[in-house]
């Protein structure tokens, strides 16, 4: 891909600006650079004048980093880790509040702060032509928390794996009023259609869970929530066992193309955001 940014700016160097639209990432300034090219590609897709900067700033500043972007005219943000569950304490209203899941990866600024988690909406719809079945969540935090929401949503069954039993049990709890929760003392994914890994393994070339391939079922579907611009070891364990796979920035996409037409009240040109990220374009039905 071409386009990255060099360096994440300092929000404290943001001054005014004579575009009207003007939107920001702020998070891990890795997760910052596809986001960044991807979102200026959508805005040349769509003829617009916009402004999108990575923006580079401590847990300790998030709030005064999103109160300097308002008082610069800026209209949202897309928010990285680890920044979710304070924009979430920021927002003043939750677009979809059964979605909130104390999470929001994106703001929308107009009179007051609005959040949104797009992370349950995006997984409902990369996995809107896959039939329910038994899934199995390997993660236990928040990114575990919303592909759960969606999943108990829509009719499946939740298998749940982490290496921490406790956070297990915290999202089990929490999950409760959604649906059960069934815990699984390994990472099988034995009667299982979906896999889905929601832990931060595969950000590193050469990490991936611990997930017992030689169990997996015919034609199931391995989902990455890590997003990075090669394929995950995940992913390719899973295509070399002939499964459908979902790529994290298939997710990365789907997600910040909601916040965008949340921003901008049009339809997100999708095609020209995957093909910044290094994807040819819609996925193929399988």
């Amino acid at each position: 891909m071409a386009g990255h940014p060099d360096v994440a700016v300092n929000w404290r160097d943001i001054g005014d600006s004579g575009r009207r639209l003007r939107f920001a990432f702020i998070g891990n300034f890795a997760d910052g650079e596809l986001y960044e090219v991807m979102m200026r590609s959508a805005f040349v897709a769509d003829g617009l004048d916009a402004e999108y900067l990575s923006l580079d700033t401590s847990a300790a500043d998030f709030a005064d980093c999103v109160q300097h972007l308002i008082a610069k005219g800026f209209l949202g943000a897309n928010i990285g880790v680890p920044h979710k569950p304070a924009a979430a304490r920021m927002a003043e209203s939750f677009f979809i509040v059964r979605h909130g899941m104390a999470t929001a990866n994106a703001l929308l600024f107009r009179e007051g702060i609005y959040g949104q988690n797009t992370e349950v909406a995006a997984v409902n719809t990369l996995l809107r032509d896959v039939e329910p079945g038994t899934a199995l969540i390997l993660g236990g935090g928040s990114a575990a928390r919303s592909v759960i929401a969606a999943l108990l949503e829509t009719g499946w069954r939740v298998k749940l794996w982490n290496r921490g039993a406790a956070k297990m049990r915290l999202l089990q709890t929490t999950l409760a009023k959604l649906g059960d929760v069934e815990i699984s003392a390994t990472p099988t994914p034995a009667g299982c259609r979906l896999i889905v890994n929601a832990t931060s393994l595969g950000k590193r070339v050469g990490e991936q869970p611990p997930v017992e391939w030689q169990h997996v079922q015919k034609g199931a579907v391995a989902f990455d929530l890590v997003f990075r611009e090669k394929r995950t070891e995940f992913l390719r364990a899973a295509s070399l066992r002939g499964l459908r796979v979902i790529d994290g920035r298939e997710m990365l996409v789907e997600q910040a193309a909601i916040a965008y037409e949340w921003w901008l009240q049009g339809e997100a040109p999708r095609t020209a955001m995957l093909r910044a990220v290094g994807l040819a374009g819609p996925r193929d039905k399988f």
